[in-house]
């Protein structure tokens, strides 16, 4: 459900798509990895954040809203994400 959802910014700007989440051995979700930057999926960096640092909330019609407390400036000096 929350792979593919935009994050928007405290500003309410669309600045990442989430496009994996890390789970643990339990399927527990620890962290999410977004992509930032980039046009339309081409040149965005992958990176991961955790979880807690986003904010989840579901409107009447079923969308998801999702919010982090970072900027996309902040989101792009993070490492790149790499699977292992």
């Amino acid at each position: 459900m929350l792979t593919g959802a935009n994050v928007r910014d405290t500003a309410d700007n669309s600045i990442a798509e989430i496009s994996d989440l890390v789970l643990t051995g339990e399927g527990q979700v620890t962290d999410v990895v977004l992509d930032v930057g980039g046009f339309l999926g081409i040149g965005a960096k992958a990176v991961a954040i955790p979880l807690d640092r986003l904010t989840v909330a579901q409107g009447s019609g079923g969308d998801l809203a999702i919010w982090v407390d970072m900027t996309k400036e902040e989101l792009e000096a993070l490492p790149e994400f790499k699977k292992e």
